[in-house]
């Protein structure tokens, strides 16, 4: 996988504050960046659900760099109280573009956008509120390959944790292989999904992942 410079940089000092500086670590780097455990994953969604509202920059660019949004009757009928106006009307300043699946697109860039911020934010649609965890799930339910912006601030430290993570897995695996390999069992135990997990709708899912995380950490101790 490829990720900026400064992206790399970030997961590498966060390594050397955990395991200190050592002379694999731009090998341990590069292993991490070819792996497996780099690619996208329901995880990452619950990760993202669990942290987006506190690493959000509020820099706009979600809102400014969009195509289209996705709203519903229900968004429509919240964002019309909030600005004292009708459905009808809200929907004729929109020019509304009807899916056919009970929702709408509204063209972007975001025309509530006022300078980085939202400004009807606390009647926002629905699928501004789970974004970016909502975007991996529902390219992840479309079979499609996830790729997230890099400019968003909550993405890019998903991208820093998870490659710090997944070079100090190297590394351990390395020094401690027998450990190493009942930590791989035990969580691979503890995350083995139901036999008809793939027919469950996906935020279903993501449920059950974070159910299983919570076990897993009380298993490891993890605090």
């Amino acid at each position: 996988m490829r990720l900026p410079p400064e992206v790399v940089e970030e997961a590498k000092e966060i390594v050397r504050e955990v395991a200190g500086p050592y002379p694999q670590l731009d090998e341990d780097v590069g292993r991490a960046l070819r792996s497996r455990q780099m690619w996208i994953s329901l995880i990452d969604a619950v990760w993202l659900l669990k942290y987006q509202n506190r690493l959000c920059s509020k820099c706009g660019e979600c809102c400014r760099r969009v195509d289209a949004v996705r709203v519903t009757v229900r968004d429509l009928k919240r964002i019309a109280k909030h600005l004292k106006t009708s459905v009808d009307e809200l929907s004729r300043i929109l020019k509304l573009r009807d899916r056919g699946d009970g929702s709408y697109s509204m063209e972007g860039p975001c025309p509530f956008l006022r300078g980085n911020l939202c400004s009807i934010h606390p009647a926002r649609p629905n699928v501004c509120r789970y974004w970016p965890a909502n975007y991996v799930a529902f390219q992840m339910a479309e079979g499609k390959a996830v790729e997230l912006p890099i400019y968003c601030s909550i993405v890019r430290e998903m991208y820093v944790q998870k490659l710090a993570a997944t070079v100090l897995w190297t590394r351990f695996k390395r020094e401690n292989p027998k450990l190493a390999g009942q930590v791989k069992k035990l969580m691979g135990k503890l995350l083995k999904p139901p036999e008809d997990m793939d027919k469950q709708p996906i935020w279903e899912r993501v449920e059950w992942i974070i159910e299983r995380i919570e076990e897993a950490g009380k298993h490891l101790e993890i605090k």
